[in-house]
């Protein structure tokens, strides 16, 4: 009898960011997601609930590795590195980045960098108010021009102004506007 694969949940959820962001949030099926892991299906319901479980996995993977913030250097250039590389792995991963749009902010990886995104804002002076109103600023303004910029890129010409640097630049315009409150 063949001895069943180790499975890890890390490895289920990277084999099915993969799975999505090659063929789409449509391949993601738990019968598809056993085939690729070489599994039988009921073997990953030792490992997840179901789908939705799995599926709630994928910003992990998404923002696995992101660098750490350094509240020691300037908050907004840390803001601005920290947005324009979520921003970029959401541009390289359309497929996962129009599944997991609508999840809740409630993986690990989501919770670390919020936190660390809040402890520089607070070493900057920011009232915890403030902070969490300009992590959450930032945060849609970073989702919400993604979203755009991937429906925009879906046409047949793409419109002007939808790109990285116009990212960057509204980025840099939405820092501006913030000051802490010393």
């Amino acid at each position: 009898m063949a001895r069943a694969r180790l499975l890890t949940h890390d490895s289920i959820a990277r084999a099915a960011f993969e799975l999505v962001d090659t063929e789409g949030a449509s391949a993601l099926t738990m019968a598809r997601l056993a085939d690729r892991l070489g599994v039988a299906q009921m073997t990953l319901y030792n490992y997840a609930a179901g789908k939705q479980e799995i599926v709630n996995m994928l910003p992990d993977v998404l923002l696995a590795d992101l660098p750490s913030i350094d509240r020691g250097e300037r908050w907004r250039d840390e803001l601005d590195a920290c947005f324009a590389e979520v921003h970029d792995r959401l541009m390289h991963h359309e497929n996962v980045t129009r599944l997991i749009a609508t999840l809740p902010v409630a993986s690990d990886t989501q919770a670390r960098l919020s936190s660390e995104v809040l402890a520089l804002l607070d070493a900057a002076g920011f009232s915890s108010r403030d902070a969490l109103t300009v992590h959450r600023t930032l945060s849609t303004y970073t989702l919400g021009f993604a979203l755009f910029q991937i429906a925009e890129n879906s046409l047949a010409t793409p419109r002007p102004g939808t790109d990285a640097a116009q990212f960057r630049a509204g980025l840099r315009a939405v820092l501006s506007a913030f000051s802490p409150q010393c």
